[in-house]
């Protein structure tokens, strides 16, 4: 059974499709469709990760107001029109002009190995009744600092408030990247006072197909790591 690390709540990238309507991809073995239905002004991207584990969904609030609730919900269909899985979240506090990252997890067969399904439905909506609630009224995800070293099969990833204020939750997504598309996605939560700076040590995940074909565990080749501050609020 493959195993995955995640953000608490996330071979190369693959681009499924794109907000507000349909998309088709390729890779080298397999092609399917994905489907998006966006609430107004949130741009959708979709990605699937190194070892096609789950779905990297890459968010853009394009309102000019902060977002209370998101509700996410994808469903997955065989080449027969079959819902073969389902797959439901919800996150809060989504700033204006900023960007969210999160993963849905792929359906997986009776091996427990998860797969690319033939259709992807994918739905990303807005709850207007929690609107009211956002943050407390005020969001500081651009007052967070992120930075990071690496250090043999890990890597060192500090983030600071710099908000003037005392942060109660910091949600950062960790992104993996190869040739500019998310490959892996981690991630860290953590309270902190103003002015703290906290340092956490995320493994460099490992490449399962190429490991097995090699005498030792294989990393994931990636170039870059990229952070996305979901969240950043006093409250």
């Amino acid at each position: 059974m493959k195993k995955k690390l995640f953000l608490s709540l996330l071979c190369g990238g693959l681009v499924l499709g794109l907000a507000t309507g349909c998309g088709t991809s390729t890779d080298d073995s397999k092609k399917y469709d994905i489907n998006i239905n966006a609430s107004e002004n949130i741009d959708v991207k979709t990605y699937v990760d190194h070892d096609k584990d789950y779905l990297i969904v890459y968010l853009t609030n394009n309102n000019d107001y902060n977002i209370g609730n998101i509700e996410v919900d994808a469903k997955f269909y065989d080449a027969n029109g079959n819902n073969i899985g389902d797959d439901s979240n919800t996150f809060l506090d989504f700033v204006s002009g900023g960007n969210y990252v999160y993963t849905v997890d792929l359906p997986h067969d009776d091996d427990y190995n998860n797969y690319v399904p033939e259709k992807i439905d994918l739905s990303i909506q807005v709850d207007q009744e929690y609107q009211d609630y956002v943050g407390g009224g005020t969001l500081y995800n651009d007052k967070v600092a992120t930075s990071y070293t690496r250090s043999g099969d890990e890597i060192n990833v500090t983030i600071k408030n710099n908000s003037g204020v005392e942060l109660y939750t910091v949600d950062v997504a960790v992104l993996f990247m190869k040739n500019g598309k998310p490959i892996y996605v981690d991630g860290i939560s953590s309270y902190l006072e103003v002015g703290e700076s906290e340092t956490e040590s995320i493994d460099i995940p490992e490449d399962w197909e190429a490991s097995e074909n090699s005498d030792e565990d294989v990393l994931i080749d990636f170039d870059s790591i990229e952070f996305v501050v979901n969240r950043a609020s006093a409250e």
